[in-house]
């Protein structure tokens, strides 16, 4: 005899969201979700990030547009590929390259949306 079996793959509750929508007036141009998280890349260059709670984060990845967004999936890693200069100061890029050097991983500190 078949039996009918239940899969819950999303949330019942209905979003309610009085502030409105957290994306809007955001030219999305990329977008990855994984590990709870949706990231979003945009034309002026930001990652926005919302939690399932949608409590959203932004900073600010490349100078002009962020053309990729990818979350891997077996770690903690966001990836981007945009347009323009980096708009990280020359410190935390030195900071970054020692740390791909050594082999190490570091945690990001400019976004804490989890």
């Amino acid at each position: 005899m078949a039996q009918w079996r239940r899969f819950a793959f999303f949330d019942k509750e209905v979003l309610k969201d009085a502030s409105g929508p957290w994306m809007k007036g955001v030219d999305i141009t990329s977008m990855s979700a994984n590990r709870g998280l949706i990231c979003v890349g945009d034309a002026d260059g930001f990652v926005h990030l919302a939690n399932r709670s949608l409590d959203p984060c932004k900073f600010q990845a490349h100078e002009m547009f962020v053309s990729h967004v990818v979350m891997m999936k077996r770690s903690n890693v966001l990836v981007t590929i945009g347009d323009g200069i980096d708009p990280r100061s020359e410190e935390l890029r030195e900071q970054s390259k020692a740390i791909a050097e050594a082999g190490r991983t570091s945690k990001c500190r400019r976004c804490t949306c989890h």
